[in-house]
């Protein structure tokens, strides 16, 4: 995929979170597509879409370009009452959204390097906010 298709691919990620679908909605979307993520793949995936595009190639960039004619995405959208799928102030959606803010101002590896710092203080904090995120770097 060319670069103007890869910056088309985050910038729909990035205005679909915003404004249509949260994070928890896109990982049960998914997931009722047949492509299901633990939280860290998937955050990792929304955010560098660009390093997973050999695995990927023809599923998530196909379905996040034609979203709107996709039953599962129209299913789990934000505009339905309660729960975990429509809560915009969730925690993983708004670091997502914080994170995907940074790479657009700053840069991917900035972006990375803020992500790294946050999950660790999260890792020593006794009640950890993003416990399912404390993987994503030990690979």
């Amino acid at each position: 995929m060319n670069k103007h298709m890869l910056d088309r691919l985050f910038s729909d990620v990035f205005g679909m979170l915003h404004f249509e679908i949260t994070f928890e909605g896109v990982r049960k979307w998914f997931g009722i597509a047949g492509v299901p993520f633990n939280d860290a793949a998937l955050f990792h995936r929304l955010l560098a879409p660009e390093q997973f595009l050999e695995i990927d190639e023809s599923q998530i960039p196909r379905m996040i370009f034609y979203r709107y004619e996709d039953m599962y995405f129209q299913t789990n959208r934000c505009d339905q009452e309660g729960g975990p799928v429509a809560d915009y102030h969730e925690p993983l959606h708004q670091l997502l959204l914080q994170m995907m803010n940074k790479r657009v101002l700053d840069g991917l590896e900035e972006a990375m390097l803020d992500l790294y710092l946050i999950l660790q203080q999260d890792r020593n904090n006794p009640s950890p906010i993003y416990p399912t995120l404390h993987g994503l770097f030990e690979k």
